[in-house]
């Protein structure tokens, strides 16, 4: 996981897996990220090739730290196995999911 920063906001960026293996270190990089006190709080997942339930909860847990310190969680470049895992689990209505670009 990467933390950038841009000047209004962080923004991570989630590659490879998340799954029960990689949230210590998803908790880590939010921790870092919500120091800051941002407004928004980025989360680009074009990377991330496999997502399972413990991945799905770890985002709900991002979203609720995020909620907790006053900010909001984007999700972007959604697309493959998560968004249809999103989109199965109904969880899409619980992020903020930023709309694919058009080309």
């Amino acid at each position: 996981m990467d933390l950038l920063r841009h000047p209004d906001r962080p923004v991570m960026h989630l590659v490879g897996e998340l799954d029960i293996t990689a949230l210590p270190v998803l908790r880590r990089a939010v921790d870092a990220a919500l120091a800051a006190q941002p407004a928004t709080l980025e989360v680009d997942v074009a990377a991330l090739t496999f997502c399972d339930s413990s991945g799905l909860q770890g985002l709900l847990q991002v979203q609720h730290a995020a909620d907790q310190n006053g900010a909001a969680l984007r999700l972007t470049h959604v697309q493959g196995q998560l968004h249809r895992v999103l989109r199965l689990t109904r969880l899409e209505a619980a992020f903020d999911i930023a709309p694919a670009a058009t080309t």
